[in-house]
């Protein structure tokens, strides 16, 4: 798996943050292998949801507890990262 640095980790949670924040949740996800998908992430409670356009939930990080909001924002964030690396789209498993 791709190590993630502080920095680079900060940067996706404050992009994602942004994403999560603004009225139509979309995000496209560019793969290394040049292929984009569009996904659709949003927050239900303190879990943060990832779905593609139909919308099909794809994943769902919902950990509980005092915290889980940013902690599940860091995981939701960290996942998309990895995934880019993935030569498949997410959104067709």
């Amino acid at each position: 798996m791709i190590k993630i640095s502080e920095d680079l980790e900060k940067r996706l949670i404050a992009r994602l943050k942004q994403v999560l924040n603004a009225k139509e949740g979309g995000i496209t996800l560019t793969h290394k292998n040049g292929k984009k998908e569009d996904l659709i992430v949003g927050l239900s409670g303190d879990a943060v949801a990832i779905y593609n356009t139909e919308p099909d939930l794809i994943k769902m990080f919902e950990l509980e507890g005092p915290g889980a909001a940013e902690a599940n924002i860091r995981a939701a964030a960290c996942w998309l990262y990895h995934m880019s690396f993935e030569e498949d789209l997410i959104s067709e498993k």
